[in-house]
């Protein structure tokens, strides 16, 4: 009987481990044909990451993050315009000294965490334009 029980639980397991991953990855393929192929979505984000860089050529990395430290979250898990505009903005601005003083070589989700962590109620918005400064101090520094 233990024996039997034991071949249940495994086969139970198995099943559920294997609709987590359909559902991680049914989830990832409806968000990337959601982005791609929306025609509203796809001209938000793409203003928005035409508008982070002509705020960019005005700026420095420091403005650009100051900029995106103002925006809200989002209300729409695929609306990802915070993000194309931080993009768009680091791309295009010009460096600030000591800018990635203290940021770590390599990507540090604590890091990111700890710079947003219990200062504002914008959390993604801030993750968002901290991930940002981490990639661009970590291509280009500053």
């Amino acid at each position: 009987m233990k024996t039997k029980t034991k071949v249940i639980a495994g086969v139970a397991a198995a099943f559920l481990i294997v609709m987590a991953v359909m559902g991680f990855v049914g989830g990832g393929l409806y968000y990337i044909n959601r982005r791609l192929h929306d025609p509203a979505l796809r001209a938000k984000l793409d203003k928005a990451w035409d508008d982070g860089e002509a705020f960019g050529k005005t700026t420095d990395q420091n403005g650009c993050l100051a900029k995106g430290l103002t925006f809200t979250d989002s209300a729409d898990i695929f609306d990802l315009t915070n993000s194309d505009f931080d993009t768009g903005c680091f791309i295009t601005c010009q460096p600030s000294p000591g800018f990635c003083d203290g940021v770590p070589k390599f990507f540090d989700r604590n890091w990111t965490d700890d710079q947003c962590s219990g200062k504002r109620e914008n959390k993604e918005a801030c993750l968002s334009v901290f991930h940002q400064k981490l990639s661009s101090c970590q291509i280009g520094g500053g």
